[in-house]
């Protein structure tokens, strides 16, 4: 079964992720999450439109991501990056 991870970095640190075996799901998810994590302190205005890394975390359990990069299970992640559009 595949699996999935989504993240969103803010800038200046920060951000919020989502995992799980539907990609569509997840996604939508870490939109949620996002909102409700950060709207005390940004306004997510019909329109807005964040960028979403999603992963294929299939086989890896930890995951680590900041300004060096990703780490999958402590060794840099060398799998692709889909860069997504999450329009509220």
């Amino acid at each position: 079964m595949k699996d999935y991870l989504v993240i969103v970095s803010l800038p200046y640190g920060g951000g919020s992720w989502a995992r799980g075996s539907d990609r569509d799901q997840t996604i939508e998810r870490c939109k949620r999450i996002l909102k409700s994590d950060w709207k005390s302190l940004f306004k997510f205005k019909k329109g807005l439109v964040v960028k979403a890394n999603v992963l294929d975390a299939t086989g890896f359990d930890n995951f680590e991501w900041g300004h060096m990069g990703i780490t999958a299970d402590g060794k840099p992640f060398t799998g692709p990056i889909e860069v997504v559009d999450i329009t509220y």
